[in-house]
């Protein structure tokens, strides 16, 4: 890893391990579960629809890269005492170190 690389990754397990959750991710694809930590993260998004727009809350699971090879969409992400679903195709984020999956609460 290069100097910068290295510095980036030894902040960011600092940022898990200060805000993480332990959770139990098991894939839509069938396969055993993991248990990486994972960070939420909420937020709002603009839906427009014709003339009219709201505002929608949004939920993110971030989830390093080097504990998740590839989340996919309809996994299920227990994070006692809650379990979220993700409800679109995870992406990474600018830097690569980390997946963004956008969630949803099963209940």
């Amino acid at each position: 890893m290069t100097p910068l690389a290295d510095r980036r990754a030894r902040l960011l397990d600092a940022v898990y391990r200060a805000y993480g959750a332990a959770s139990v991710w098991t894939p839509a694809a069938g396969g055993g579960s993991s248990t990486p930590v994972v960070r939420r993260q909420a937020g709002d998004q603009v839906v427009s629809w014709g003339d009219n727009q709201a505002v929608m809350g949004t939920l993110i699971l971030r989830v390093r890269r080097s504990e998740m090879a590839a989340p996919g969409e309809g996994d299920l992400v227990a994070i006692a005492p809650d379990t979220f679903k993700v409800i679109a195709e995870p992406r990474l984020e600018p830097i690569g170190l980390e997946w963004l999956c956008e969630a949803a609460p099963t209940s």
